[in-house]
């Protein structure tokens, strides 16, 4: 991620929410970064140093991408907006949709703010 992906989408959460409290707006970035790093990690497949399964693994990465998507839907309703999750690693892996938006109410139309994983 270049550091313009981040400033725009900094300048988006202001742009719609100028009361927006910083940390709140860090902290999503954070996890979309946890969360693009989640789901590269889902891609290739969770193996131990023999190369066998591991199931514990995943169980781990489940559990710590629930309670992130969880903190990331409040975090957004405290910004104003809806979020979308998308786990594919090729893409952002978090959107946030305000009110008035095009995807607002259909959050899969992909017209939301996205948020830089980096």
């Amino acid at each position: 991620m270049n550091k313009q992906n981040y400033t725009d989408y900094v300048a988006a959460v202001y742009r719609h929410n100028p009361q927006a409290d910083p940390h709140t707006v860090d902290r999503l970035h954070s996890i979309a970064g946890s969360l693009h790093r989640l789901s590269e990690q889902q891609c290739n497949g969770f193996s131990n140093w023999r190369g066998d399964w591991d199931e514990a693994a995943e169980k781990r990465a489940d559990k710590r991408e629930e309670r992130l998507t969880a903190e990331a839907t409040r975090l957004a309703a405290e910004l104003g907006a809806k979020l979308y999750v998308q786990g594919d690693p090729r893409g952002w892996p978090l959107y946030l949709f305000w009110p008035g938006d095009p995807g607002y109410d259909n959050p899969d139309s992909w017209h939301g703010e996205g948020i830089p994983p980096r």
